[in-house]
Formats: structure tokens, C-alpha cells, sequence
């Protein structure tokens, strides 16, 4: 369940809240679903990759496999998925 302030700054942001929770329901099986997290951020890869504290040519290469992230990057995803309002606070 999204919090009230989340579902308020997805429709300020004009994304609707049921894409953003379809996309944590799938999960992050591969790069494609860490690339639609960061799009549905509205996030550049280079402030993604901050925000992520990782190093963009990590990214950028995780974004480009169709293998799982790891456990570790799967975990922070999920971590920022809970609380995206950092992440907007960013751009």
C-alpha cells in the first residue's frame, strides 16, 4: 500500500500510483526493470546512480543485462521503492 504523500507526489508528478506499484508487485528480475524504476522516478542515469551510491558505469551496465541485480542492489532498490520521495527530492 502506498502512502498518502507518495500517491499526492505521483499525481503531482503525473504518473498514476497502479504503474509504479505494478512495477514493485513484478519485482527486479533484470536490468529493464531497474532501468522502468528509474524512468518512473523521472530520474537521468547519472542521478540515479548517485542516489543508488553506486558508480555509473555499474549502472548503466546492470541497466543493459537481462540478468538479476544483485541481492544486495535488489535490496536498495526496494529500500528507495518505499521511500521514492528522497529520490524526487534529487532531480
Amino acid at each position: 500500500m502506498l502512502k498518502p504523500r507518495l500517491i499526492k507526489e505521483l499525481y503531482r508528478r503525473g504518473l498514476v500510483p497502479g504503474q509504479f506499484e505494478r512495477i514493485l508487485e513484478a519485482g527486479f528480475s533484470s536490468g529493464a526493470d531497474v532501468t522502468a524504476f528509474r524512468e518512473l522516478l523521472g530520474m537521468r542515469v547519472q542521478r540515479f546512480a548517485d542516489a543508488m551510491g553506486i558508480p555509473l558505469e555499474l549502472l548503466e551496465s546492470m541497466e543493459a543485462s537481462s540478468e538479476s541485480p544483485s541481492p544486495k542492489f535488489v535490496r536498495r532498490l526496494e529500500r528507495a521503492a518505499n521511500d521514492p520521495g528522497a529520490f524526487f527530492e534529487m532531480k
